[in-house]
């Protein structure tokens, strides 16, 4: 477990590669002015959810109004934050003058609409350190290219620099989240663990590993939705992918109970029914015993003995297989380490670290790949098609 939490805390501190997009040019038109004007601070800090206001000015407001009078501004105007081009952030004209033409953008992230999700997932992905990103602005009218916009300051004094700053969440929420998010995980895994029935075949029997999977995506999911919603206010949309990965994680929890219980019912009918030949075997030596005129041969006699010693021994005989501990029981089929179960445990951990640092990086759940999702259902189809010949 403390390894695993060291992978964890590795994943989520590394840098991960940046996202390539196309580089704005330069103003070609002469005189065309773009810029950002800070706010009574003379500073560029954003919040998600805030406004970003980019105003035009000289020559940029002929090419602007003409692409404007053709349809809407969510249409024809297009926002680049850090060379991401955030088309499903619509832009509202919020003020008109003979010289000058404002643009408001919402920098809002709604997880219901898929584009608006890819754009902040691919934007909030690209390297970064913290929650704090340092990025240029552009703009985009039509099918034109991108212009780069200026930042002109409130304050005269101050500095307005080429970039704006980006504060995703505060930094403080996201790791206290983060570590009681971890902690609520592996305390509830571990109560569940410790319960004699939660995760076992039977009381006190053998751990399952299709209902160890299952419980482990149902907490792992149930606690990032919780916590995303705890730092940004807005309900995450469930990735399709996700759905997929419960589903196939529940399946396989489901079929290898079915399986378990088959085998089950199988070993107590075939117990029964060597006990009922015992019986019958023993009734038949009793029977002779008490017709026989002379002495009861001493092998009948010693063989029932036997029998009844035998019938006394597989009525008490447990029909679950007693555990010898979580990660064993997991692993093994009964005859050692078993390759196909260890290859669930690896890639259902593997995934486990990879939610989780995408959850951290980017405030959303990942999108799992189909072939991903594809080997993942190999994996799990494979432990359950040798499960049927397991002696557990």
């Amino acid at each position: 477990m403390r390894y695993l939490i060291m992978i964890i805390m590795y994943v989520l501190l590394a840098n991960p590669i940046g996202v390539s997009a196309a580089t704005p040019d330069k103003l070609s038109i002469t005189g065309c002015q773009l810029f950002i004007v800070s706010d009574k601070d003379g500073t560029f800090i954003f919040k998600m959810g805030d406004s970003l206001t980019i105003k035009a000015t000289s020559q940029c407001l002929p090419p602007i109004k003409t692409e404007l009078d053709k349809t809407e501004a969510s249409r024809v105007i297009r926002l680049f934050l850090d060379n991401v081009s955030m088309t499903s952030l619509p832009a509202s004209v919020t003020q008109v003058t003979g010289t000058e033409l404002a643009l408001t953008f919402q920098l809002a992230r709604r997880s219901s609409d898929d584009d608006n999700r890819k754009e902040w997932d691919t934007l909030l992905g690209k390297w970064h350190r913290g929650y704090v990103m340092t990025m240029p602005v552009a703009l985009a009218v039509g099918n034109g290219p991108a212009w780069s916009v200026s930042l002109v300051s409130s304050v005269p004094s101050a500095l307005a620099g080429t970039t704006i700053q980006l504060t995703i969440a505060e930094e403080i929420n996201v790791r206290w989240a983060l570590g009681v998010g971890l902690v609520i995980l592996l305390f509830a895994y571990y109560f569940l663990i410790k319960n004699p029935t939660a995760l076992r075949d039977g009381k006190d029997g053998y751990y399952s590993l299709g209902k160890s999977q299952m419980a482990f995506w149902g907490l792992l999911v149930v606690l990032t939705f919780t916590g995303i919603w705890c730092l940004t206010g807005t309900m995450e949309q469930i990735p399709l992918s996700v759905l997929t990965l419960l589903g196939i994680s529940g399946a396989t929890g489901l079929s290898a109970i079915v399986i378990g219980e088959n085998k089950k019912s199988v070993k107590e009918s075939e117990l029964q029914t060597e006990i009922i030949k015992l019986r019958e075997e023993q009734q038949k030596l009793e029977k002779e015993q008490l017709t026989a005129a002379g002495a009861f041969p001493q092998v009948s006699e010693a063989r029932l003995v036997e029998i009844k010693s035998k019938i006394d021994e597989l009525s008490q005989q447990p029909v679950s297989v007693q555990s010898a501990g979580f990660l064993r029981d997991i692993c093994d089929d009964g005859n050692g380490l078993s390759f196909h179960r260890l290859q669930v445990v690896i890639w259902t951990m593997v995934l486990g670290v990879v939610f989780i640092g995408s959850v951290a990086r980017v405030m959303s759940m990942p999108e799992f790949s189909e072939t991903l999702l594809i080997l993942l259902g190999i994996s799990n189809g494979t432990y359950l098609g040798f499960k049927f010949p397991e002696k557990s």
